[in-house]
């Protein structure tokens, strides 16, 4: 890691194919670091002073950085061998860590795993609206939101919602609904959920148990939309996302919830991208 880079704001962006994640300068999409031997590494989230979570699902490990830090803070080991293991959020307002667990070999349910604090062993909790799970995020108020795929339903995108205090999950049912077969992450964006779907992003309104769509960003030249991040750069809110299809090499920005054309690619240093967050410095 560049010494620079403790002082700059920064893009982390998972690579698959080498185990490692690239770290760039949100501003500047100028290389500063790199993360070694993380075996196959794929969601991303931070938190508030900077630090960021790396989920490895090549060997069920999520790993705590400090900001532009190379040295672990915290490894988190499930010990289920069979768990797939994919995204991550951490609660503004307990610290509390979710990883979302796909689903265990052989079609069996998955569940989310929520770590008091980041720290020791997780509860798992599951919901009626996803059998598997994909993202997750949580809002400033520390709900926590998930999607899915509620495969033995109807087929359709599943989100759930654990209230701040919860002991389980809450079906939302999404009007209009969403259908897989490719599947986006969650994110909450200040005011709406916001939920991946193929080539664009739905923001969903949430009120009681439904949530009604306000909006579409849709992203040109880029598809499918995997785990993007919502942030902001020189007063313009953005979303950055790997390209994990049409070009799995590059990570690019768009503005949000404008859409359009990208803003801004970035494509060295990169091998099978597929994980993206931002990690602020310290004021």
């Amino acid at each position: 890691m560049l010494p620079q880079a403790k002082n700059a704001d920064l893009v982390y962006v998972t690579n698959t194919t080498n185990s490692t994640v690239s770290v760039y300068a949100l501003g500047t999409h100028k290389l500063e670091g790199l993360l070694m031997g993380v075996n196959q590494p794929y969601g991303l989230c931070s938190d508030a002073q900077g630090n960021v979570w790396v989920v490895s699902w090549g060997n069920n490990k999520i790993i705590k950085y400090a900001h532009a830090g190379t040295q672990p803070l915290e490894t988190l080991t499930v010990h289920d061998p069979n768990a797939d293991l994919y995204d991550c959020a951490v609660d503004p307002t307990t610290g509390n860590l979710a990883v979302t667990n796909w689903g265990p070999h052989n079609w069996y349910h998955g569940d989310v795993l929520i770590y008091s604090q980041g720290q020791g062993s997780p509860k798992a909790y599951v919901g009626a609206a996803v059998w598997f799970y994909y993202g997750c995020s949580y809002d400033n108020k520390g709900n926590l939101f998930v999607d899915g795929w509620d495969a033995y339903l109807n087929g359709y995108v599943g989100l759930g919602v654990l209230p701040k205090g919860g002991k389980s999950f809450q079906t939302i049912n999404l009007v209009p609904s969403m259908q897989p077969p490719m599947l986006g992450t969650v994110r909450w964006d200040g005011k709406y959920v916001a939920i991946g779907d193929w080539e664009w992003i739905d923001e969903y309104a949430v009120k009681g148990s439904y949530a009604y769509i306000h909006g579409t960003t849709r992203l040109t030249d880029r598809w499918p939309v995997g785990t993007f991040w919502i942030t902001a750069l020189h007063g313009q809110n953005i979303v950055i996302a790997p390209d994990t299809a049409r070009s799995p090499n590059a990570v690019q920005y768009w503005n949000y919830p404008d859409g359009g054309f990208p803003t801004a690619t970035i494509s060295h240093g990169l091998n099978g991208s597929f994980g993206a967050t931002v990690s602020l410095a310290a004021r």
